[in-house]
This record gives C-alpha cells, sequence and structure tokens, in this order.
C-alpha cells in the first residue's frame, strides 16, 4: 500500500512538472501572419598560432598572431606561459635560465576584438653565464576570459 502511494505521487509530480506554461499568439484566420521574437547565441571562437619555436633576442618582443578572432567586446583571449622561468641549456649543457613575462594581468599576450596580433608583446630576460645557443621548452595556455 505504501509503495502505491508512493508511486502514486511520484506519477503526479511528474505530470504536473510536465505541463510547461506557454506564451504564444493563437492564429484563426487563414494566412494571417504573425512576428515572431528568434534568437541565437553564437559563441566566441578564435584560433591562436603558435609556432614552433620563438627566437626571443629581440628587445621589442615577440607578438602572437591569430587567423581567426571573433569575440565579443566584452572578452579577450589571454595567452599564459604555464611556467615563467624555464630552464635552457646550450650546446655544451650549460644551463641558463629565460623569464617570460608581458601583459599586466599576467599574461604573456593578449587579443581584443577582431585582432590579429596580440596588443602586447611576449618580452623575456635571459640569465647564464656561459656564451652559447640556449634552447628549452615553454608551454602556453590560452583562455578566454571576460574583461570584467
Amino acid at each position: 500500500m505504501r509503495k502505491k502511494l508512493i508511486g502514486m505521487m511520484m506519477a503526479f509530480v511528474l505530470l504536473i512538472g510536465s505541463v510547461m506554461p506557454v506564451s504564444a499568439t493563437e492564429v484563426r484566420v487563414d494566412g494571417q501572419s504573425v512576428d515572431v521574437q528568434v534568437e541565437h547565441d553564437n559563441k566566441s571562437s578564435f584560433c591562436i598560432n603558435i609556432p614552433e619555436s620563438i627566437y626571443l633576442d629581440d628587445s621589442t618582443g615577440y607578438y602572437f598572431t591569430a587567423s581567426l578572432m571573433n569575440i565579443t567586446s566584452s572578452e579577450r583571449v589571454c595567452i599564459y606561459a604555464n611556467d615563467k622561468t624555464i630552464s635552457m641549456h646550450n650546446e655544451a649543457g650549460d644551463p641558463g635560465t629565460l623569464y617570460l613575462y608581458g601583459a599586466d594581468n599576467g599574461a604573456v599576450a593578449n587579443f581584443e576584438t577582431g585582432q590579429m596580433q596580440s596588443n602586447t608583446p611576449m618580452y623575456s630576460s635571459f640569465d647564464a653565464v656561459s656564451a652559447g645557443h640556449y634552447t628549452g621548452t615553454a608551454t602556453f595556455v590560452i583562455r578566454l576570459e571576460s574583461k570584467n
């Protein structure tokens, strides 16, 4: 009896919940036209170009580029270095450290609506004792963020 009562209560709750209020215009005349507001959200999209290697000896910094930047005016695309301190080595195995920095929000570069080049460059400074060509690996994270 108890299970039957609970089952009936659940059926009643489902029946009540399935009735959704609908606001609509009733058309009763053949050929009558009705204006209806339609809506659609087109999500922001972007494509940032990250090269296989970046040469960072230039004092003007490195500007990232995009092949697509379709975001709203209240958003920006930010590029962050996963680790802003990068361990590097030259051909002799001597160590060096590269420091990455850029925009004031902690990102190394930012894109605004319609920009195909970052509005802030990524800068670097390097610390090593030995001369030579140094290499290391940087990991970047790209995020779509609200400006607010």
